[in-house]
């Protein structure tokens, strides 16, 4: 069974939530997975929080977390929120996930790396609106005009979309990869579900 997510926003600086989450999954005992906004790469959604985090105004934490923890972690939440002054002010049903990548190869090792990066899907996850081009030509390679020019290539854009889970495991495979820094990924962009706790 899938693991599903919700997304709380949690009024206390990251260093403080972040304590209390550690200090709450290690005394349960038991390891999940779970992804800060800021440091993940997600998307914030609303011009408010984008421009808390343009001004670094550290006042919300945004984080997502499995659905079998949440309602455990806002118990914490609220037992330390007078001692600490810190307050769950969201939480929003994850339905899926989505980005964008765009990437050109010029190197054939770097290229098969991509390639088996997008071949190797999560499952859940779907790979949209992606049509490579991959050319090869022996008379390139040479120096002509200003700079040589090359005799690979490979190129192309689309869109990773499917359960969080899934998306943002992928995007963080990526984000690791030798080939990361040469492929342009956007934020991860969160799907909520209509219907909100």
């Amino acid at each position: 069974m899938k693991n599903t997510y919700s997304e709380l926003v949690i009024k206390a600086p990251f260093l403080l939530v972040k304590g209390l989450l550690l200090g709450f999954m290690y005394g349960r005992g038991t390891e999940f997975n779970f992804f800060f906004h800021r440091k993940t790469g997600i998307r914030r959604e609303t011009f408010g929080e984008l421009v808390r985090e343009l001004l670094v105004l550290d006042t919300h934490t945004y984080l997502c977390l499995p659905d079998d923890v949440v309602d455990d972690f806002i118990a914490v939440v609220r037992k330390a929120e007078e001692k600490v002054q810190c307050k769950v002010v969201g939480r929003r049903k994850i339905e899926g996930a989505e980005f964008s990548f765009d990437f050109e190869f010029v190197n054939p090792e770097a290229a098969e790396e991509c390639k088996q990066l997008l071949k190797d899907l999560p499952e859940g996850v779907q790979l949209l609106n992606f049509h490579p081009e991959e050319r090869r030509d022996e008379k390139m390679g040479k120096i002509g005009g200003y700079a040589p020019s090359h005799s690979y290539l490979y190129r192309g854009h689309g869109l990773i979309k499917g359960d969080f889970g899934g998306v943002i495991d992928l995007y963080l495979k990526i984000k690791r990869s030798r080939v990361g820094d040469m492929m342009l990924c956007s934020n991860v962009r969160l799907i909520f579900a209509e219907k909100n706790k």
